[in-house]
């Protein structure tokens, strides 16, 4: 059994699933934080879960899916239903390979926590909870690289605190959006480099700045560039 050396912590909704059609309207708007009863009682009917779409980034994440000393987990903010594994599955966001991915999400607490844990953590803040699955995970997997990839800032800032890498998904997704449009499936090119690691994105991100007008950059703050999109 090879040793893990790498963690990599997805987040789903606006990391690589656009969900936006049904969660923007469950978001508080000064938080970014999911309102978890409006959630479930009017965005998870099964009809609205099948009509996600992906991100540009989920190709990197089906990426590291081949290497065979990295570890990825979704770490989401859902509490998951069969339709949102039928989506999973079907768009092959469990693993191949033999490697299967682990879910951690609301529902999933009580495999992981003392009882009288679980309701203080499942009613906290996105920023919060995502913490104490991360501990978790860092406890597991002492000595490893960690790497998450989220689009909530509050998330990022914990996880950067704790000393893991971070990936502004948002800004990411954005980049590679435009890339793609601009040159097509060049943007993820087969030929390249197979480095699975978060070096091989950064390579992506230039090449995707680099093919922007000035006008497309001029759309992002003055201190955005690829290098700052992914911090240590």
């Amino acid at each position: 059994m090879n040793k893990v050396t790498k963690v990599n912590i997805w987040d789903l909704d606006g990391t690589v699933i656009n969900s936006f059609h049904r969660v923007q309207p469950c978001l508080c708007p000064s938080t970014g934080n999911l309102d978890l009863q409006k959630y479930l009682r009017e965005a998870c009917k099964h009809e609205l879960v099948m009509g996600d779409t992906l991100l540009p980034l989920v190709e990197t994440m089906k990426r590291c899916f081949d290497s065979a000393d990295t570890v990825n987990v979704i770490v989401t903010a859902r509490t998951m239903a069969k339709s949102d594994y039928v989506f999973l599955r079907q768009n092959g966001l469990r693993g191949r390979n033999g490697q299967n991915v682990r879910v951690m999400s609301r529902d999933t607490l009580a495999k992981y926590f003392p009882h009288d844990e679980v309701r203080a953590i499942y009613s906290s803040s996105d920023a919060n909870y995502k913490r104490r699955y991360f501990e978790l995970l860092q406890a597991q997997y002492p000595g490893a690289q960690f790497t998450v990839y989220d689009d909530h800032k509050g998330v990022l800032r914990v996880a950067s605190e704790m000393g893991f890498n971070v990936l502004d998904a948002q800004m990411v997704n954005d980049i590679l959006s435009v890339g793609m449009s601009l040159i097509g499936e060049a943007i993820i090119d087969e030929h390249m480099a197979e480095d699975l690691d978060i070096d091989y994105l950064k390579a992506k991100l230039d090449f995707a700045w680099q093919c922007m007008t000035d006008e497309e950059r001029a759309e992002y703050t003055a201190t955005t560039s690829p290098a700052k999109v992914l911090a240590a």
